[in-house]
C-alpha cells in the first residue's frame, strides 16, 4: 500500500501533467484565433484596397 507522501508525489504529478495538457489545449486555441483573424484579414484586404482606390480616383477626377 503506498504511503502518504507517494500519494501525495503522484496526485501533484498527475495535476503537472493536467495543467501541462491544459495549456498546450489553450496555446492551440490561441493559434487557431490567430489563424483566423489573418484569414479575415487577408479576405478583407483586397476590397479595402480597391476602394481606397475608387475614392482616390474619384477625388482626383473631381478636382
Amino acid at each position: 500500500m503506498p504511503t502518504p507522501e507517494e500519494i501525495q508525489a503522484l496526485t501533484e504529478e498527475i495535476e503537472e501533467r493536467k495543467a501541462e495538457k491544459q495549456q498546450a489545449r489553450e496555446e492551440k486555441q490561441r493559434k487557431r484565433l490567430q489563424k483566423k483573424r489573418a484569414e479575415k484579414l487577408e479576405k478583407l484586404a483586397s476590397p479595402i484596397i480597391l476602394l481606397v482606390t475608387v475614392l482616390i480616383g474619384l477625388a482626383i477626377w473631381l478636382l
